[in-house]
């Protein structure tokens, strides 16, 4: 990079004792590699956040970055990038009883369904969700019908085949966008406030035309998220370090809820 050539300003998500030690889930850091972005990144939020940086985990659009090669990979300022404390010995979401939490993953789209597109989301999820210590056992893809969507999260509930089950899509204002009203069909418990805190999350303001929710089924945490791989994990981001709390809330519906 030239001195004629700008610095791309980077949006940097941050996980747990990152987020807390940085004050924010969210920051802007300019640097031209990932190497620089966590270098300037430690310098500016002190010595706790560089400690926890030390082991800490990077993915790019949903993919975990090696980091032997933080300082090649080059950035433009589109990416989404975010920085996740190391899972084992580390991360704030494990259960301290060293319990992994199943999870399940469900894509709901009707082009993906049909092979027409190839699922994004789904992926990213499973990736960030396995990066963070949760165990994940399911996916599948389904189409936007509401009765599918609500018969495939009601089937890993009631059989506790997960404790947290995320899905992807379905969460606009079109048509065929029916994943709120099927999840809330088979709720038993509706937590609107992690709908709420997710639209928040977001400094895109087309993020208000999103109406995902949440809630409990039979002890286990249903999430819903955008179709979009970078609003899905920048509202993962935002409500993953309650899912523990959730759940252990919930109660658990046959199996001990994790200690906190």
């Amino acid at each position: 990079m030239t001195d004629s050539e700008e610095v791309p300003i980077n949006k940097v998500l941050l996980f747990a004792s990152l987020r807390e030690a940085a004050g924010s889930g969210a920051v802007k850091i300019a640097a031209s590699n990932l190497q620089e972005l966590v270098n300037k990144a430690c310098e500016e939020f002190g010595v706790e956040f560089a400690a926890v940086c030390e082991r800490a985990v990077a993915a790019i659009d949903g993919e975990t970055i090696p980091r032997s090669e933080w300082h090649s990979t080059l950035l433009t300022g589109a990416e989404e990038i975010a920085l996740l404390p190391p899972v084992s010995g580390g991360s704030d979401y494990a259960p301290e009883t060293g319990e992994r939490i199943s999870a399940a993953v469900l894509t709901v789209s009707d082009r993906g369904f049909r092979g027409e597109t190839e699922d994004t989301s789904g992926p990213a999820i499973v990736e960030l969700l396995e990066s963070e210590g949760f165990e994940v056992i399911a996916t599948d893809v389904v189409p936007d019908d509401e009765s599918q969507i609500a018969e495939k999260i009601r089937g890993w509930a009631d059989f506790q085949t997960a404790r947290l089950i995320v899905t992807t899509g379905g969460t606009g204002l079109g048509p065929r966008d029916v994943t709120p009203e099927a999840t809330r069909a088979v709720l038993e418990k509706e937590a609107v406030g992690l709908g709420e805190l997710m639209r928040r999350s977001s400094d895109n303001p087309r993020s208000a035309l999103s109406r995902q929710t949440a809630g409990v089924r039979n002890g286990c945490l249903v999430i819903n998220l955008p179709g979009s791989r970078a609003a899905a994990i920048e509202c993962l981001v935002a409500v993953v370090g309650l899912v523990d709390h959730a759940i252990h809330a919930a109660g658990g519906a046959g199996h001990e809820a994790p200690s906190r």
